[in-house]
């Protein structure tokens, strides 16, 4: 009994002096936070960020190889929510919104899909689309998912955009982009 005792003073003492070395992998987080809308989303590892050229993008994500996931904000007169429509109005208002994004950016957008999804516990619309993108340099066929969702009097846009050939190389670190988009307590900013 005595050296089972003392066998298990030596374990304790050999852990206690060399704890495990178990080597994990810490991954640090492209977590990006607004505090003026009230939301936060973990970009992909290495992808940069910048300010947006417009009044209503937050901020851009973007990496070396033609992604990007674009946040847009809009301010709304009152707090409302997705949940109050009908899947099939939601529907007739992707359809609009896409034939306006046809008319008046991309004549040759193609939609790819739409459906209604859940995001940071509230109901939102997911678009996929693809169209020519003209720059300076060329054209480009892209391919876009937009998810748009409701919450703290606003209208996120969450615009997941790549060149069609790199975009299946990005789908999935782009779906775990936007898919940790939260909607946070405004109250969390407010300075006493």
């Amino acid at each position: 009994m005595k050296k089972v005792y003392q066998s298990i003073i030596i374990l304790a003492a050999l852990v206690t002096l060399f704890p495990c070395t178990q080597v994990h992998a810490q991954k640090k987080l492209n977590i990006y936070r607004n505090t003026e809308h009230a939301f936060s989303i973990v970009f992909p590892d290495g992808w940069s960020t910048r300010g947006g050229q417009t009044p209503h993008t937050a901020v851009v994500a973007e990496d070396n190889k033609g992604a990007s996931i674009v946040m847009q904000v809009w301010q709304l007169p009152q707090d409302i929510s997705y949940e109050q429509y009908s899947d099939q109005e939601l529907r007739e208002m992707a359809k609009e919104s896409f034939d306006k994004l046809k008319r008046d950016r991309f004549n040759d957008a193609v939609l790819e899909s739409y459906s209604v999804t859940y995001l940071s516990n509230k109901k939102a619309t997911k678009s996929v689309y693809r169209y020519s993108l003209r720059t300076t340099t060329g054209t480009s066929q892209m391919r876009t998912t937009m998810i748009s969702i409701l919450g703290n009097k606003r209208m996120v846009q969450i615009l997941c955009n790549a060149p069609i050939p790199y975009y299946k190389t990005v789908e999935n670190v782009i779906q775990q982009s936007y898919g940790s988009f939260l909607f946070e307590d405004p109250s969390w900013y407010k300075h006493k």
